[in-house]
C-alpha cells in the first residue's frame, strides 16, 4: 500500500472508530449500537494486523504524526482480540524507541 493510501486509510478508519464512540456516548445498552462499535472494532484490527504483518507499525517520519497516531487508536480498541492487541503494542513499542511514535500515546498500550 502507498503511504498516500495508507495515511488516508487511517484517516478514515479512525473516523468510523469515533463515530461509533459517538453513538454509545452515554453507555448506550441497546445491543444493536454496542454490536456496531464490536463491528468496528474487529474490522479496524484485522486491518491493523494485516498492515502492520506485511508492512510494520507505521512510522511517524513515513505517515506522519496524525496517521502514526490514529494507528494507535486502531490498536488501543482492539480489546476484542488482545493477542493482536499485544501484537500492536511490541511493534509500537519498538517505533517508540527508535523515535518513531508518540511516548505519551505508547503509555496507554503499556499496560497490557
Amino acid at each position: 500500500m502507498k503511504t498516500s493510501e495508507l495515511r488516508a486509510e487511517l484517516a478514515r478508519r479512525a473516523e468510523l472508530d469515533q463515530e461509533a464512540r459517538s453513538a454509545v456516548a452515554g453507555w448506550s445498552d441497546d445491543p444493536r449500537v454496542v454490536g456496531v462499535l464490536q463491528e468496528v472494532d474487529t474490522d479496524n484490527t484485522r486491518w491493523l494486523l494485516e498492515v502492520v504483518t506485511e508492512s510494520g507499525w507505521p512510522q511517524i517520519s513515513e505517515v506522519g504524526e496524525e496517521a502514526a497516531s490514529n494507528a494507535w487508536l486502531l490498536a488501543q480498541h482492539a480489546d476484542l482480540q488482545p493477542e493482536h492487541q499485544r501484537m500492536f503494542h511490541q511493534g509500537m513499542e519498538a517505533a517508540m524507541a527508535a523515535g518513531e511514535a508518540v511516548p505519551e500515546l505508547f503509555a496507554y498500550l503499556d499496560g497490557l
